[in-house]
């Protein structure tokens, strides 16, 4: 059980990156997108799917490891990837590399209510605030292609 739940929560061992685990994931989250969800119905599934199992996954990991936020943990920042690349098609590397951008920058800027998103507590704030940045990603990218 610890190793698939590492597995997982390190979205297939990116977040173990010596250096920035956070962007890995991301980065691994984006590379994922590209080749296997190639649709809005199916980056749903996947996305519903994956933030019911993380936060059973995540809330396993934190009680065994006492610690609040441990940053191997990237299955959030995979999540929050898929959210901020829900409405773009897979095909579309320009815009793909461009939600990329944005995701990471409020990710680790973390403005306005995505850091009171961080201080909530366990899994669920773990899982919030890049589901947040996700959202906001989406967001500004619908109204950069709506130009």
């Amino acid at each position: 059980m610890i190793f698939l739940s590492s597995l997982f929560n390190t979205f297939l061992f990116s977040g173990k990156s010596p250096i920035a685990p956070g962007t890995a994931g991301s980065f691994a989250a984006l590379v994922f997108c590209f080749f296997f969800l190639p649709s809005y119905e199916l980056k749903l599934v996947f996305i519903f799917s994956f933030t019911l199992l993380s936060y059973i996954t995540i809330s396993y990991e934190l009680k065994a490891s006492k610690e609040q936020d441990p940053q191997h943990i990237v299955i959030d920042e995979v999540i929050g990837m898929w959210i901020a690349l829900l409405f773009i098609p897979s095909n579309n590397i320009s815009y793909m590399v461009l939600a990329f951008i944005i995701f990471r920058f409020l990710d680790i800027l973390k403005p306005s209510i995505i850091n009171r998103i961080q201080n909530i507590k366990g899994a669920f704030g773990i899982l919030l605030d890049d589901m947040a940045c996700g959202f906001i990603t989406s967001i500004i990218l619908l109204g950069i292609v709506s130009l």
